[in-house]
């Protein structure tokens, strides 16, 4: 449907594009004193305009190709339609055959086979049987719903024939009457070079009448679609030629009919549209009805479907209480009877054993009795017997009363039981069969419902038909107004399109100034990379003067050290020459004369040594001072970028 109402809204607006309005096909009100131009096509003493009969040419195939495109879309519906109605048969054939289905003898031969006797007569009892002439009359009532829905199809499509025939009708009137109103239009004088259409092309004197042309029979006979072949009335190309030729060298001024054309051609415009809109209109409301139709047949489907799942259901819960049954009953009977019987046996074995002993006491009494009286066994001998019989058959007639007594309790109780199971069931079956019973009550139901549903359906379809030409007349306004907010979306949004043209153009723009400001950040970012790299180098070769500064600052200090301890070592030597020499000058002279000499070479070279003394201590005080005022000085350079 969306799909169906998208192509339609599409080829409408292609067919207002390539029509126009008359502001686009070059026609002007006639109210602000612009020139009007008619064509006048075999017409008497009507210099029409080459531009406009173009014009109107361009018109005429507009309409054609909008004659093919609504031909185009009423042959897609009826293609559409055909397989609607192929898919609507075969889902009523389904239908049938489903309906069919539970009423054919197999079925009910092989559903009455799974269950017994009882069961059946059971089933039959209390309920609303399925007869095949229901079955019949639904398969009757589908087929009458098939032909209608053929005939109905049959209705849509000579509609949509006649719907054609109207278009063309119509399209060959508004060509006629184009025609007659070009043919009746008065002669005007020429056209002032303030007025003119064509300014530059220079006025000739013209005839007062075209030479006339013959019309062929088939123009006055059945009016038919112009085609570019008879688009001025079918004349011959030679006459067609010599009128267009004609044509070219008339023109006119402001006619009296142009507004009558103009209106001619917007009221059949107007009628094109609305049987545009009447020919997609029609399947639209076919297309909702068999939509409609599907919906009704899915849920009478899924409605037979439970209905068929409950039957079943209910078949099932009946056969297991069949055989629940059959298990009670074969448990109540056959248990009696074995252990009855275990019971005789082992009833049996006693006696067998009590006489064998009996008899075994007896023969032994009877001995010791023929050893007592040997003389007389004749005598001795039948009292012992009749004795032993006695009391063997009294022992006999005790078990057997005892055993009676047993099996009558434990038939009595097994009797309770199977009555009680009996009962039980008796009960379950009455519930199964009131279920049933429920069940068929709700499938004649919803079968009445059915019908009433199909009865309503049928009203409504009638109902809707009848309302088929309302609703195409409201659709038709309804599509003037799309029409109209149509081409109002379509202004705005151009509009809107060219904002956002010149948004984007904007959003380009700074895109690229982006860009190159980008590039122009990468290049500074990879200066400033080289530079710290340098600076990274930089500062690891000052790290590396550094720890030589260091190095040598150590060395230096370390030397340093040594030379204060040579110095003091010095100074020490020096006082003690000091203390010496002033000891040596308290001595008398007598005692220093024999060496003399000697002793003031030895003051002397105290003297000395104690200036050479202090000069070198000075001198590596100097010495060490410059080298620690060096190595701080480095140590500083070196240490200042890393600070």
């Amino acid at each position: 449907m969306s799909a169906h109402e998208g192509s339609f809204s599409s080829s409408f607006v292609q067919s207002l594009s390539r029509t126009g309005s008359p502001e686009s096909l070059g026609l002007q009100d006639g109210a602000r004193g612009s020139p009007r131009v008619v064509v006048s096509i075999g017409g008497a003493c009507s210099p029409p305009d080459a531009a406009q009969t173009e014009i109107l040419a361009e018109q005429v195939a507009g309409l054609q190709r909008q004659l093919e495109e609504s031909k185009r879309n009423a042959d897609s519906a009826a293609a559409r339609w055909a397989m609607e109605r192929e898919a609507l048969h075969r889902q009523v054939h389904a239908l049938i055959a489903l309906a069919e289905g539970p009423s054919r003898p197999g079925s009910e031969g092989g559903t009455a086979g799974l269950l017994p006797a009882s069961a059946c007569s059971l089933l039959t009892q209390g309920s609303v049987p399925l007869p095949a002439a229901e079955a019949a009359q639904e398969a009757q009532a589908q087929a009458q719903r098939l032909q209608e829905l053929e005939a109905m199809v049959e209705e849509l499509q000579a509609e949509r024939n006649n719907l054609e025939e109207q278009l063309h009708v119509a399209a060959a009137e508004a060509a006629r009457a184009g025609r007659a109103a070009a043919a009746k239009a008065a002669p005007a004088p020429a056209l002032s070079p303030a007025t003119s259409l064509d300014v530059a092309t220079p006025r000739s004197p013209l005839p007062s009448c075209p030479p006339p042309l013959p019309l062929p029979p088939a123009r006055a006979s059945a009016p038919t679609l112009p085609t570019p072949s008879t688009t001025y009335g079918g004349a011959p190309p030679a006459a067609l030629s010599y009128e267009v030729e004609w044509n070219r060298n008339l023109t006119l001024t402001d006619s009296v009919s142009m507004p009558t054309l103009l209106a001619e051609k917007a009221a059949l415009e107007h009628e094109l549209r609305s049987l545009r809109a009447e020919c997609v209109a029609v399947p639209r409301a076919e297309f909702a009805e068999l939509s409609s139709a599907r919906r009704q047949l899915a849920f009478l489907e899924t409605e037979v479907s439970q209905l068929r799942e409950e039957a079943e259901e209910a078949a099932r819960l009946r056969e297991q209480a069949e055989a629940q049954l059959a298990e009670m009953l074969a448990s109540c009977v056959p248990v009696p009877r074995d252990e009855y019987q275990a019971l005789l046996r082992g009833a049996a074995a006693a006696r067998a054993r009590s006489a064998s002993s009996s008899s075994a006491s007896s023969c032994a009494s009877a001995a010791h009795s023929s050893e007592r009286a040997p003389s007389n066994p004749a005598t001795a001998l039948p009292p012992v017997a009749a004795a032993g019989t006695a009391k063997m058959e009294g022992e006999t007639e005790a078990a057997d009363c005892s055993e009676v007594v047993v099996l009558r309790d434990q038939l009595a109780a097994a009797v309770d039981a199977s009555v009680a199971e009996c009962s039980r069931l008796g009960g379950r079956v009455r519930e199964l069969e009131e279920e049933v019973t429920r069940l068929q009550s709700e499938n004649f139901t919803l079968r009445t419902d059915v019908s009433a549903f199909r009865v309503a359906l049928a009203a409504g379809r009638r109902q809707a038909l009848a309302v088929a030409s309302e609703e195409a007349r409201a659709a038709t306004a309804a599509a003037e107004g799309a029409r109209a907010a149509a081409l109002e979306e379509l202004r705005a949004a151009r509009q809107r399109l060219a904002g956002l043209e010149s948004e984007l153009a904007a959003a380009r723009k700074e895109a690229e100034a982006a860009t190159a400001q980008r590039d122009v950040l990468l290049a500074d970012l990879a200066t400033v990379r080289d530079a710290a790299v340098r600076t990274t180098q930089a500062l690891a070769d000052c790290e590396g003067c550094r720890e030589a500064a260091e190095a040598a600052a150590a060395a230096a200090a370390a030397e340093l050290a040594e030379a204060r301890q040579e110095l003091a070592g010095a100074r020490g030597l020096v006082v003690r020459d000091k203390l010496r020499s002033r000891r040596l000058a308290g001595l008398p002279l007598e005692w220093m004369a024999g060496w003399g000499s000697g002793g003031s070479s030895g003051e002397q070279a105290a003297v000395e040594g104690e200036a050479e003394g202090e000069e070198e201590a000075a001198e590596v005080e100097a010495v060490g001072e410059a080298e620690c005022a060096t190595n701080e000085g480095g140590v500083e350079a070196g240490c200042a970028p890393r600070r």
